[in-house]
C-alpha cells in the first residue's frame, strides 16, 4: 500500500542516507566557504582552483539534496510507485559525482602545480595525473549516462521493458577503482615532494598529515565496494554466498517439474487460440505492479469481452488502460478502471456494484494486489506487521466474497467462474523479516484450497508467478529475478480453461511445465503434490511410526540378515546385506555401530556367517580389534575384487562402515 514521508524516513537505510546528507551538505559549504575567505584574506585573486572548488560544491549539493527531495516529494506512493520514483532520483543524480570527482581533483591538481611549479618532474606528473583524470571522467560519466538501454530502462523495477542494462556492481568496481588509485596516487606525490621542501621537520609533519587526510577519499571509494559486495541481504545472508554461476539457484527449490520455464512460451502465449476469452469478463486487482500490469495485458491480447482493472492511483489505471486499448486485439475489449482500497469494504462493494453495472457477470476474478513488510517480529509496530494481513488476506476475501455473491441470471444458481489468487514460492519457507507477508500468504492459499471444497463449482487457483524484479525484490536476489510477468498473464488465462479443471484448489507455478504435470496427474491428484502439507510426518492412530536407533536397532537388523542367509544360503546374502545398507547407510552412526560391535565381540560370527566367505569370516573376527580405516585396508586386501561374492562383501563394508571407496 502507500508509503509516506513519516514512513520513508522510519527507515533506517534511508534515514541513514538523509541524515549523511544533512551532515555533509552544510559541512562542504562551510569548507568551500572558508577556503574563498582564505583567498580573500591573503588578498590572493581568484583562481582557476577556486572557481573548481564551488563548481565541485555545486555538483555535490545536487547529488547530496536527491535523498531529501526524494523523501520530501514521496508522497502516498505505494511499492512500486517509489521504486520507480527512487531510480529516476538516481538517474539524475548519479551522474554528478563524477561531476564533483572532476572539480574537486582539478582544483587539487592546480593547487598543486601553484605550490610546486618550480619542479619539474613533479608538473609532468601533475599533467599525467589530470589527463587520466579528465579521461575517466569522460569515460564513465556517458557510460553512466547509458548504462541501460533505452534509458528508461534504469527505472524498469518490474523487468518488463524491453531492454538490457550493464553490471551496475561491476561498474561501480571499475569506477571507484580507479577513482581511488587516482585519490591514493596524488597523496604519495605530494608528500614525496613535502619531503623535498627547506622548511623545519615538525612544519614539513604537519604538511604531510594534511595531504594525508586527502587519501581517506581513496579508502572510501574501496569500502563503497566492500559495503556494495559484503553487506548482509534482507535474509540475513551474505551476497556472495548465493550460487551466481546458477541463476536458476533461487527457484529450483519451489520446482515440481524437472522441465523449468523462465520465458514465454508457445502454450502460454496470450496470442495462442487455444487461450482466446472473447466470450469472458475478468477483474483484475494490483494492475500498478509489473504482475498485474502484464496479466491485464494478455487479457487484451487474447481479446477478453471485458476487463476491469483495480488500484489505488486513477493515474495508474488511466495509463494502464491507455496501453490495454492500444493493443489491437483488444479492439472490441471494454475497458473499465475504479480506484479501490481493498482493506475497505465499502470500497471493494461499490467495486463490484460498478463492475455490474459496466459489463454485468465477472466470470474470472484476479487476485494480484498484495503488500509485504520487512522485519522481524517484534521489531515493528502491530499495525504496521498487521498490515500484510490486512492486504493480502482481507483484501483477497473481501473480493472473492463479492464475487461469489454477484447476481445471477438464474437466482437459484450457485456460484461459478474462476477465481485466481497471486501468491509466492516463500510461502513455503520460514525466512527471517517476513513473518507477516509468509503468514498472509499462507493463509491465501488456504482459503483457495478451502474454496475449492465448498464450491465445487467455482475454479480457484493459487498461483506463484515465479521471481521478478519489482520493488519487493530483495538485492540479493535480483540477480536471479528473471522470470517473464507474461508467464503469469499467459498462466491466468490457461486457468481459466477446461484443460485446468484438474487443478483446482492446488497450487501452480509458472516455471512449472503443464504437459510434465499432465502426464503425471494421477500422481498429483493421489498425493496432493499441489496441495498444502501440514505437519512432516505420518498422523495416525498409534501415532508416527518411529525409526529404530541404537543397540535394539543394530540386533533387529542383524538378527532379521542372519535368518534371511540361514534359509536361503547364498542367495540370502544379497537380501541381507541390502537390508543391513537400508538400515545403516547414514555416516552418522556408523561409529556407533562399531562400538556395538567392539561390545559384542560374537557378533563377528554372525557376520562371518552372513556372507560366508573366507575374507567376510575375517571381517567377522577382527572387526573389534581394528579401526574402521584399518579394517578397510584388510577387506580389500584379503579379498579378491573379481569375485562377484567378495565384491558384494566389498560393497557392503563400504556401506556399512560409511567410508570412501
Amino acid at each position: 500500500m502507500g508509503h509516506t514521508l513519516k514512513d520513508i524516513i522510519s527507515d533506517p537505510s534511508e534515514v541513514q542516507i538523509i541524515f549523511l546528507g544533512l551532515v555533509t551538505i552544510p559541512l562542504s559549504i562551510v569548507v568551500t566557504g572558508l577556503r574563498l575567505l582564505a583567498t580573500k584574506r591573503t588578498r590572493r585573486k581568484f583562481g582557476c582552483d577556486d572557481l573548481f572548488a564551488v563548481l565541485a560544491l555545486l555538483a555535490f549539493l545536487v547529488y547530496a539534496c536527491t535523498p531529501i527531495v526524494g523523501a520530501a516529494v514521496a508522497g502516498d506512493l505505494d511499492d512500486d510507485e517509489l521504486a520507480v520514483l527512487a531510480a529516476k532520483l538516481s538517474y539524475v543524480a548519479s551522474p554528478f559525482f563524477s561531476v564533483n570527482q572532476l572539480f574537486a581533483k582539478g582544483s587539487l591538481f592546480i593547487l598543486y602545480y601553484r605550490i610546486f611549479w618550480s619542479d619539474r618532474t613533479f608538473v609532468r606528473w601533475v599533467y599525467t595525473l589530470a589527463t587520466i583524470h579528465v579521461c575517466w571522467f569522460i569515460t564513465f560519466f556517458f557510460s553512466l549516462v547509458f548504462l541501460c538501454t533505452p534509458i528508461s530502462k534504469w527505472w524498469d523495477v518490474s523487468g518488463t521493458e524491453p531492454g538490457h542494462c550493464l553490471d551496475g556492481d561491476a561498474y561501480l568496481v571499475a569506477e571507484e577503482t580507479t577513482n581511488s588509485s587516482m585519490d591514493f596516487a596524488m597523496v604519495a606525490l605530494t608528500v614525496f615532494m613535502v619531503r623535498n621542501i627547506q622548511s623545519k621537520e615538525h612544519m614539513k609533519m604537519k604538511l604531510a598529515f594534511i595531504f594525508l587526510i586527502g587519501g581517506l577519499s581513496g579508502v572510501i571509494g574501496f569500502v563503497k565496494i566492500v559495503m556494495v559486495y559484503g553487506t548482509p541481504n534482507d535474509y540475513g545472508h551474505r551476497i556472495q554466498v548465493m550460487d551466481q554461476g546458477d541463476l536458476d539457484a533461487v527457484t529450483w527449490p519451489v520446482q515440481l517439474t524437472r522441465t523449468m520455464h523462465r520465458d514465454m512460451y508457445s502454450l502460454l502465449e496470450p496470442s495462442n487460440p487455444e487461450l482466446a476469452a472473447g466470450s469472458k469478463t475478468v477483474l483484475i486487482t494490483g494492475v500498478s505492479g509489473g504482475v498485474g500490469r502484464a496479466i491485464a495485458e494478455a487479457w487484451a491480447i487474447a481479446g477478453a469481452r471485458a476487463i476491469v482493472i483495480t488500484g489505488r492511483k486513477a493515474d495508474v489505471l488511466d495509463a494502464v488502460a491507455d496501453k490495454l486499448r492500444s493493443i489491437p486485439a483488444a479492439a472490441q475489449t471494454k475497458i473499465v478502471t475504479h480506484t479501490a482500497d481493498l482493506r475497505s469494504e465499502g470500497d471493494v462493494k461499490a467495486l463490484w456494484s460498478r463492475a455490474r453495472a459496466e459489463v454485468g457477470q465477472v466470470d474470472v476474478l484476479i487476485n494480484d494486489a498484495g503488500h509485504m513488510n520487512w522485519g522481524a517480529i517484534g521489531s515493528i509496530e502491530p499495525s504496521e506487521w498487521w498490515l500484510d494481513f490486512e492486504v493480502n488476506v482481507k483484501g483477497a476475501y473481501l473480493m472473492t466474497h463479492y464475487f461469489l455473491n454477484q447476481e445471477k441470471p438464474d437466482a437459484a444458481a450457485s456460484p461459478s467462474g474462476t477465481v485466481i489468487t497471486l501468491n509466492t514460492g516463500a510461502a513455503g519457507m520460514s525466512v527471517s523479516s517476513m513473518s507477516s507477508y509468509i503468514s498472509s500468504k499462507l493463509a491465501q492459499t488456504r482459503i483457495m484450497e478451502i474454496l475449492h471444497a465448498e464450491q465445487p463449482a467455482v475454479r480457484s487457483f493459487t498461483l506463484l508467478p515465479g521471481l521478478l524484479k519489482t520493488a519487493m525484490t530483495a538485492d540479493a536476489f535480483k540477480p536471479f529475478a528473471r522470470d517473464d510477468p507474461m508467464l503469469s498473464g499467459g498462466m491466468t488465462l490457461f486457468l481459466s480453461t477446461p484443460r485446468a479443471d484438474w487443478l483446482r484448489g492446488g497450487v501452480v507455478s509458472v516455471n512449472w511445465d503443464i504437459e510434465e504435470m499432465e502426464a503425471h496427474k494421477d500422481e498429483i491428484e493421489r498425493e496432493g503434490r499441489t496441495k498444502l502439507s501440514y505437519i512432516n510426518a505420518r498422523l495416525q492412530k498409534g501415532g508416527h511410526p518411529w525409526e529404530k536407533k541404537g543397540e535394539e536397532n543394530v540386533q533387529n537388523s542383524i538378527e532379521i540378515s542372519a535368518k534371511w542367509t540361514k534359509d536361503n544360503g547364498k542367495e540370502g546374502t544379497t537380501v541381507a546385506l541390502r537390508f543391513i545398507h537400508m538400515q545403516f547407510g547414514d555416516h552418522a552412526i556408523a561409529q556407533q555401530r562399531l562400538q556395538y560391535l567392539d561390545d559384542h565381540a560374537d557378533l563377528g560370527e554372525i557376520f562371518g556367517s552372513i556372507i560366508d566367505i573366507p575374507c567376510a569370516t575375517e571381517f567377522g573376527t577382527c572387526i573389534w580389534e581394528a579401526s574402521a580405516a584399518e579394517l578397510w585396508g584388510r577387506w580389500r586386501q584379503s579379498c579378491d575384487p573379481n569375485d562377484g561374492i567378495s565384491h558384494m562383501g566389498h560393497s557392503a563394508m563400504h556401506f556399512y562402515l560409511g567410508l570412501g571407496s
